[in-house]
């Protein structure tokens, strides 16, 4: 297949004629993107282009929305620097194999004056260029993204005010605001907000204006926002702009005089201070000692650790800026409701009082705000239109809700579509509900959506339907007014997470949201799951996966109202679930405010066919690029796949199922006995006759757990299932033979009925090069041909995620047991890669105390232990026997991951009278990979790994409970693990 092709469906946007005036002479209209293909994919489907970046532009009306080219490469970069005009290179890492700053080398040796941002989206890489910023060489500035796509305009917005600051200030007195923060993290985070609410502010003088030039000139004279990260820099820009000031927002802590001054901060404003006494200051800091002297130096002082930053940042500009709203008054100046965006307005326009209405009619308020929102055209339509043109008020009134309505719908673009234009249940198109971020599924399945359908792979697997399910999605939008309109702050969380539930319940959709839904309903009958979208679900730097809910409706029975109301409220638990403890300590634990988080919603179709009062798939499963435990002639690149009879649940949980390699998968990965016994004994559907509202009682109510002879009876077994011969001792397959059901998928695997080895593996190598990284996909099949309204078999992605893997090189020499007396444990079959030497801590369930019957209860003393390691900042060593965190606690220990979040490496060590595979569920695994824990497993009688248990004896014992020990070195251990073979090992602390 041609990769080339991949990025063929991305839509450009051309950049057109802008009026020629005296300010913003600079404009970035060409932008070179330098990332890989899944990169620019999400940064422009998620919103950058199809709505924030032309909302937000418009909305100033400074310029048309840049044209964005995009290249995988810097050959490639500098390939368009030599045939084109660019005005902005925006950097990611993964762009082949040359480095960010090399490559930037290389496009100022072309361009030296070319402003050139790095953008990152990990944590540790952000970490590594601020702790010597001289790594970023020729990099301009750096910047971090987390979902959230209004950092593009932030970024955009930083070049363009920088470039355009002396000129605008001489000739326009436009006014500045100075910020001062060396944190890519916390400044990328802030800044688009404070752009954001300049738009807002602008909009509000516009519609005081009267005249369109006076308009027009005003949005050109929206204040600069000037970022600088150390003393020199602020105090140059100071000095220089002073008179043209009207805020600072400063940091404490950054670079004075070549040193990190941990007061620099309160040294800048003190030297403010002494010439102006009234200029609005805002001090961020970590430290809340610092709180005092902000408030000696008349400055608002904002705790960067708290929950409530942004709002509180929020607050300072809104409340000392003078930042406003469209206001709604009567002819007297009262004020009756306001409107702070375009959704507010459209919910207003229908309530507000006839003479209120009749008044901004009258004097084209309307159309004046509307100009503001980059809504130009309909605004020119209205303008001219006077109050007298409509026989009624309430004719008038229609006219305009009529035409926002149509504006609505007609900002929906490419693959994304509105309900409106989804005449039929159409699965190459992925339905929009509602505005805003798709979040994190939700990208990812538009991506994949359309890569399916412009690589029409169809044509590459004849007789088999390659698409997405039925996929609708809730923006993020509609979350954030669900949390306005129904009257939901930050203080909901000192609620019980029973308490969380009741009151979203009681909360209310949007109309427009409602209106879609129901026509949605309408139009799907069959099984539906309602999954969470958040914005950091699924990304490398949050891992989300398995927190949030997921809802399986089984959306039965010709009335429509209740199917419609199962649906809302279901909906309304997955936006609640953000605010749940387990959520809660989940985005704390990686670093993010919960605030930060915001929840689409997609709604999907559930991949089945009917049996009688159950529904669910032939095959589903998890697929990943790159594989930890490889076995035999199969390397890491290779990949691996998990696969079920029955629903995804048994997969994501870590229950047991059929292990293959896509590459090769007639290749049996383990011994038959071992098969036979780890074999996938029951399977997940969707109970067709559960009660209606069931999912209120929990997520799995809507489910019914089945046996292998109810999957014979189906006829669902037969293509998957052999026989277990234990007479001879071996495998039969196929079910004409009595004896022991296996599941196997011997027929898909090895015979080929249905070719699921070469769509993983076109997926898997699709996704890798799409996206730059090593993926994961959950998918879900019908492999039988002829059934009734299913002539083809079906193959179906449900959801895309990367996963992280560490390429730096770690040697691990073999151990043996007996050997070093030095080393704790070896394990040849290990996931991660790096050298930790910051775990003094081991805690560990005695061979001798385990019962496989008390899995429940051990988990509780693991949990117990681990919020004590949590409140005292310590990371330790976790040992024990069986899958940690598989749902089924005969496997394993069911430990969620907030039970184990500070665990620094986790071993799953086999009992003689306990063996298990190594633990597979996805999103257990999704998020051990994006913290970059370790996780070993070692295997009883064989010599590819070991624990040394006669080494823990005598060490400190810091606590013992039934089950585990919490010991302690007196100094830390040393853990080395080599991710490229999979060996990891962890020795003694030395004298």
């Amino acid at each position: 297949m041609n990769l080339d092709a991949m990025m063929s469906f991305y839509s450009r946007f051309k950049s057109r004629e802008d009026a020629s005036y005296d300010l913003l002479k600079f404009k970035v209209n060409e932008i070179l993107l330098v990332s890989s293909h899944y990169d620019a994919y999400i940064f422009e489907q998620d919103g950058v282009l199809s709505e924030q970046l032309i909302g937000e532009f418009h909305q100033l009306n400074l310029s048309f929305p840049p044209r964005i080219t995009h290249v995988t490469t810097a050959a490639g970069a500098l390939d368009v620097l030599a045939s084109r005009p660019v005005d902005l290179v925006i950097l990611t890492v993964r762009i082949g194999d040359v480095s960010p700053p090399e490559a930037a080398r290389r496009i100022k040796q072309r361009r030296p004056d070319l402003a050139v941002l790095l953008l990152l989206n990990n944590p540790y890489d952000v970490a590594f260029y601020e702790q010597d910023r001289t790594r970023l060489g020729p990099i301009d500035d750096l910047f971090f993204w987390s979902g959230n796509s209004n950092v593009f305009l932030a970024m955009i917005k930083s070049v363009e005010d920088r470039r355009n600051l002396a000129d605008d200030t001489r000739n326009g007195l436009v006014r500045v605001i100075l910020v001062i923060e060396d944190s890519a993290k916390h400044g990328s985070s802030f800044l688009p907000l404070l752009y954001a609410l300049i738009v807002r502010q602008t909009q509000q003088l516009i519609s005081e204006e009267v005249s369109e030039t006076a308009r027009r000139r005003r949005m050109r004279m929206r204040p600069k926002v000037i970022l600088v990260h150390d003393f020199a820099e602020a105090e140059r820009v100071y000095q220089e702009y002073k008179d043209y000031l009207i805020s600072i927002i400063s940091d404490v802590a950054f670079e004075r005089s070549g040193a990190l001054d941990e007061q620099a901060g309160v040294r800048f404003i003190e030297m403010v201070r002494s010439h102006n006494r009234t200029l609005p200051v805002l001090i961020q800091s970590a430290d809340a000692g610092n709180a005092a002297r902000a408030q000696g130096l008349n400055a608002t002082f904002l705790d960067k650790n708290s929950p409530h930053l942004l709002a509180e940042l929020r607050d300072f500009i809104v409340g000392q800026l003078g930042f406003g709203d469209f206001v709604f008054r009567t002819r007297d100046g009262h004020e009756i409701a306001r409107a702070a965006s375009m959704q507010e307005f459209m919910d207003r326009l229908p309530e507000v009082p006839d003479d209120s209405f009749l008044f901004h009619a009258a004097h084209n308020h309307f159309s004046g705000w509307l100009i503001a929102h980059g809504e130009v055209e309909y605004a020119k339509k209205i303008q001219p239109m006077r109050v007298e043109d409509f026989a009624t008020t309430g004719a008038l009134r229609r006219y305009l809700i009529e035409g926002f309505t149509e504006l609505g719908l007609a900002k929906n673009r490419g693959r994304l579509v509105v309900l409106s234009e989804w005449e039929h249940l159409d699965r190459s198109q992925v339905v929009r509900l509602r505005e805003g971020s798709l979040g994190g599924k939700g990208r990812g399945l538009a991506f994949m959506n359309a890569l399916i359908h412009a690589l029409d792979l169809d044509r590459h697997f004849p007789g088999v339907e390659v698409t997405l399910p039925v996929t609708a999605i809730i923006g993020t939008r509609e979350f954030e007014e669900f949390l306005e309109h129904n009257d939901i702050g930050p203080e909901i969380v000192q609620r019980t997470d029973e308490e969380i539930r009741a009151t979203f319940l009681a909360g209310r959709l949007s109309d427009r949201l409602s209106d879609r839904l129901w026509r949605f309903c309408e139009r799907v009958t069959t099984p539906i799951a309602v999954r969470s979208s958040g914005l950091l679900e699924d990304s490398q730097s949050c891992p989300l996966a398995g927190v949030y809910r997921t809802y399986m409706l089984p959306n039965r029975g010709a009335d429509l109202q209740q199917r419609f109301d199962e649906v809302v409220a279901a909906i309304k638990l997955v936006y609640a679930c953000v605010f749940e403890s387990e959520s809660r300590d989940h985005v704390t634990l990686s670093g993010y405010k919960l605030e930060e988080e915001t929840m689409a919603v997609v709604l999907q179709e559930i991949v089945g066919v009917g049996h009688g009062d159950t529904f669910y798939p032939d095959v589903s499963g998890v697929a990943q690029s790159h594989n930890y435990y490889p076995a035999g002639p199969v390397k890491p690149d290779d990949g691996v796949a998990s696969v079920a009879l029955g629903l995804g649940r048994t997969v994501v949980e870590g229950r047991r199922v059929t292990r293959f390699c896509p590459r090769f998968p007639e290749l049996d990965l383990i011994a038959p006995e071992e098969l036979v016994r780890g074999s996938q004994r029951e399977l997940w559907a969707i109970d067709l006759s559960a009660a209606p509202f069931a999912f209120l009682e929990g997520e799995d109510r809507t489910l019914k757990r089945l046996d292998l002879k109810a999957a014979e009876s189906h006829g669902t077994l037969a293509p998957v299932g052999s026989v277990w011969d234990r007479e001879n001792e071996r495998m039969v397959d196929g079910l004409a033979v009595p004896g022991l059901r296996v599941v196997t998928f011997a027929n898909v695997l090895k015979y080929r009925m249905f070719p699921l080895a070469e769509l993983l593996e076109q997926f898997l190598t699709l996704g890798q090069t799409a996206l730059g990284v090593p993926v994961e996909i959950e998918f879900a099949a019908n492999v039988v041909r002829g059934r009734p309204g299913r002539a083809r078999p079906a193959f179906h992605v449900l959801q895309i995620r990367p996963i992280s893997v560490d390429s730096s090189v770690v040697d691990v020499a073999r151990e043996v047991p007996g050997g070093d007396p030095d080393v704790l444990l070896y394990s040849e079959e290990a996931l991660g890669n790096g050298v930790f030497e910051d775990v003094a801590d081991v805690v560990f369930v005695p061979p001798d105390a385990f019962q496989v019957t008390q899995t429940a209860a051990i988990r509780q003393e693991v949990a117990a232990i681990n919020r004590r390691m949590k409140d005292e900042g310590r990371r330790y060593l976790l040992i024990g026997p069986g899958r940690w965190g598989s749902r089924d606690r005969f496997l394993g220990i069911p430990v969620l991951w907030a039970d184990i979040s500070e665990a620094r490496v986790i071993v799953e060590s086999d009992l003689e009278s306990f063996r298990v595979e190594a633990s597979q569920g996805s999103h257990f695994f999704h998020n051990l990979v994006a913290r970059n824990v370790g996780y070993l497993k070692i295997r009883w009688g064989g010599d590819t790994g070991f624990v040394h248990w006669a080494a823990l004896k005598g060490v400190q014992i810091v606590e013992q409970t039934p089950h585990c020990v919490h010991a302690r070195f007196p100094r830390p251990l040393s853990v080395r693990m080599d991710g490229r073979h999979g060996h990891a090992v962890v020795r003694l602390p030395g004298d």
